[in-house]
């Protein structure tokens, strides 16, 4: 989008046209560049802060009254929303490899859902990950991983995604993927109170074509 205050090529034009031209200026003159996308407009430490900010933003709807309250000293503390204390307290346990929580202070307690089949389906430009939840238990969520390997145990910046866990039945995510090959994935399973279950002691590969 181009926005404009003057004539066209003004002072104050700016921005990308039909992603084939962009308006900029340098020191009071404006000028034309040819749009170029980026090479990698998806870093993997951008995929995995984005895949936990939806997932805690989404959340956060359903979390009790009396829960979001235990954030309110922290939000004070910091002069933020008590949604932004509970978001970046829960991105920094997320980054360090734990699990988050919808109270503060986690009590790392309970059992994850019980996942009674994975699979990981091949495709055009995507793969599907698919699981059977049978019994949610204290579930909260799943984080998905895609590591370069078999055994190998997942990062902070493997995650792809963050998906809720809380009823039973089937459960899809579609992960696209442009580039064909064979891509390997892991799982782990979380509970509301901030308890991680071990990474899964198994790894699936999907491959994806052209």
């Amino acid at each position: 989008m181009v926005k404009l205050t003057g004539p066209a090529l003004g002072q104050s034009a700016s921005g990308t046209l039909a992603e084939s031209v962009i308006f900029s200026s340098c020191k009071g003159r404006s000028y034309l560049k040819t749009y170029k996308k980026p090479k990698q407009p998806r870093t993997m430490p951008q995929v995995a802060m984005r895949a936990a900010m939806s997932f805690l933003s989404s959340q956060w709807v359903n979390v009790l009254p009396a829960f979001r309250e235990t954030w309110l000293p922290a939000a004070q503390a910091a002069a933020i929303s008590t949604f932004n204390a509970y978001q970046a307290a829960n991105l920094n346990r997320m980054r360090e490899g734990l699990a988050p929580s919808v109270f503060t202070p986690p009590s790392e307690s309970g059992n994850a859902a019980l996942i009674a089949n994975w699979q990981v389906l091949d495709g055009i430009r995507s793969i599907t990950i698919r699981f059977n939840i049978s019994d949610p238990r204290q579930g909260w969520g799943i984080t998905i991983y895609n590591v370069p390997g078999t055994g190998i145990q997942p990062t902070w910046h493997q995650l792809i995604h963050v998906t809720p866990a809380l009823s039973t039945g089937w459960h899809d995510y579609v992960w696209p993927q442009k580039t064909p090959g064979t891509y390997w994935f892991t799982f782990k399973l979380f509970t509301g109170t901030g308890k991680t279950q071990a990474p899964a002691s198994f790894w699936y590969d999907g491959i994806v074509t052209g």
